[in-house]
């Protein structure tokens, strides 16, 4: 084959693919825009940027359809003006035809695969922050349409309900703050746990007639958003699962604020923003991603919270007179703040671990057997009670540990007068342990085979470890696939248009449309096969992650396989 032929051809297939890719990224970025127009709002600057951001996205994946286009057409006029016939008579075979358009389906396939393994994700990526940017927008437009939004907190979810909103300008002293002013608000926190049925469990009520919502943007891109209200006039009512001799329902009458919540973060952790870089990171280490990340800070710290109390337990076992009974003190020493425990009757209850509690029992309520004590610290405290509620909270970063203590039934004794019995609590901060620092290295694979570990908790973190790794096997064949494409649907274009021999747009565009969908279409169902993993996995699941690969590469072999086929078959005509 001359190189006239051959820039000939590779010329003319040039200029249709990149007429052709830029009418149908055109497009796909103005479609991509309707969602995010119609359900959030956007501006004429966000529109901008987001444009901006979604054109080399949807450009790479408008190249393997113009390819296959711009084949089928080119070919298709050569064929139909004879050129193919004067070719084959001159001794050009239909391999050495071909080869323009192996040439221009190799360049897209690289250039493909590079910007997909690392431009397209980001500009994903930037086109959502931008959505993003201004919550305080997004919040009024949910509460305008739906008069509640619901939002993801760390400590729990959280639902604002509101009859009407309006977004407010921002603070001088804060510019990156945002507000949105709210009239008649009611804000419900739930417990990070579920009931029966998962359901939610409601925590704090905050009603108020008008609430402003401040929204603390992040620092850096995947710093903390907060949120916090300032209530006119509101009231909280906090719902306290607590035992019978307290009330359940205490109302705070004029309480002037809710939170700050600490919210998650509003960006979906998907597979699409990623870059091959995180892509592999996170195949490798799936406690960095966010979904898994929740279950482990959770698992990490009940894990800690546990081995504390059954350290402190053991402590008081064994820390026993000859006659079985408790030592006379236990001491607990914290960095501002030190507190003796001192058992006053021979009570032979033993203290036990309940729902993450060290409960220790002493005495009855007109004769409290124990002695809580205060010997360092600010406002000290001299009590007796019945019983004694431990809990702890640990703080990974700062390597700290909050101990709180409930005194049940407690006379507190000031001058020597004793007040009336009441419940009290006092906390003291103390120096992480180091064996509850070495918990932080445990992989979330290690939880799974903890005796300890809920079955419920356990089906949950293994149903989020599957559905992640699935995600991220089957983004990368995806996007391998992806790239392969456009050589599999040049070579196909290339053979249908010699064999049809059409020369006009239409006629192109209808004929390499057939193949372009079987092969598109099985890679979005594939991908979204490998996802489909149930939230509590059952006895007898079975991963379909290998079936899904097996649809995300069924689409390019079935139009590989024709491709051959018809190939051959022109080689006989």
């Amino acid at each position: 084959m001359g190189k006239t032929l051959f820039l000939y051809i590779f010329k003319d297939l040039l200029k249709v693919f990149f007429l052709a890719s830029f009418a149908m990224a055109g497009i796909m970025s103005f479609a991509g825009l309707l969602r995010p127009l119609t359900q959030h709002g956007l501006d004429l600057s966000q529109v901008g940027e987001m444009l901006a951001y979604f054109l080399p996205a949807m450009t790479n994946y408008s190249w393997p359809v113009a390819a296959l286009f711009a084949t089928t057409f080119v070919y298709g006029r050569l064929s139909a003006d004879n050129e193919v016939t004067a070719c084959r008579a001159a001794g050009v075979s239909y391999f050495m035809l071909m080869l323009p358009a192996l040439l221009l389906g190799t360049i897209v396939a690289a250039a493909s695969l590079a910007l997909m393994l690392y431009i397209v994700p980001e500009a994903f990526l930037r086109a959502e922050r931008v959505v993003y940017s201004n919550l305080a927008k997004l919040v009024a437009n949910e509460i305008d349409r739906k008069q509640r939004i619901q939002f993801n907190s760390q400590q729990g979810d959280m639902t604002v309900f509101a009859r009407s909103a309006e977004v407010l300008d921002s603070s001088p002293q804060r510019p990156t703050d945002q507000a949105v002013n709210l009239k008649s608000v009611v804000i419900v926190t739930y417990l990070n746990q579920r009931g029966e049925n998962n359901a939610l469990i409601p925590e704090d009520f905050y009603i108020a007639r008008n609430a402003t919502a401040v929204i603390s943007m992040p620092t850096g891109a995947d710093g903390e958003v907060l949120l916090r209200a300032v209530l006119e006039g509101g009231a909280k009512i906090p719902r306290q699962m607590l035992d019978s001799k307290r009330p359940v329902v205490q109302a705070q009458i004029d309480s002037q604020g809710a939170g700050p919540f600490p919210l998650s973060s509003p960006l979906r952790e998907t597979a699409r923003f990623m870059n091959i870089y995180k892509l592999l990171d996170l195949r490798e280490n799936a406690e960095k991603g966010r979904r898994v990340a929740r279950h482990l800070v959770n698992l990490l710290r009940t894990d800690q919270q546990t081995t504390y109390l059954n350290q402190l337990l053991t402590q008081l076992k064994l820390d026993r007179n000859k006659d079985g009974r408790p030592d006379s003190q236990m001491r607990f020493e914290g960095l501002g703040d030190d507190y003796t425990l001192t058992f006053l009757s021979g009570d032979d209850r033993p203290p036990q671990i309940r729902s993450g509690k060290l409960i220790i029992n002493s005495g009855d309520a007109e004769n409290p057997g124990l002695q809580f004590t205060q010997t360092r610290g600010i406002d000290p405290i001299d009590a007796q009670a019945r019983e004694i509620v431990i809990e702890s909270f640990p703080d990974n970063q700062e390597q700290l540990l909050t101990v709180t203590f409930d005194l049940i039934d407690s006379v507190i004794w000031r001058d020597g007068q004793p007040s009336a019995r009441r419940s009290v609590q006092r906390q003291m901060i103390v120096q992480m342990p180091q064996d509850l620092v070495a918990l932080t290295q445990i992989k979330p694979s290690d939880y799974l085979r903890a005796p300890w570990v809920t079955p419920a908790m356990r089906k949950r973190l293994q149903s989020d470890l599957i559905r992640q790794q699935n995600q991220v096997e089957g983004e990368l064949h995806v996007r391998f696939s992806y790239a392969s494409s456009c050589v599999v649907l040049v070579v196909i274009g290339t053979v249908i248009g010699m064999m049809f021999r059409s020369g006009n747009f239409v006629s192109a565009f209808a004929i390499s449309a057939v193949p372009a969908m079987l092969s598109i279409v099985l890679i979005v169902v594939g991908q979204q096969m490998c996802e489909n993993v149930p939230r509590n996995i059952p006895t007898n699941f079975q991963n379909p992650l290998q079936l899904g690969i097996s649809m995300i590469w069924g689409g390019n072999v079935a139009v590989a396989s024709l491709a051959v086929v018809l190939f051959m078959k022109l080689r006989k005509s």
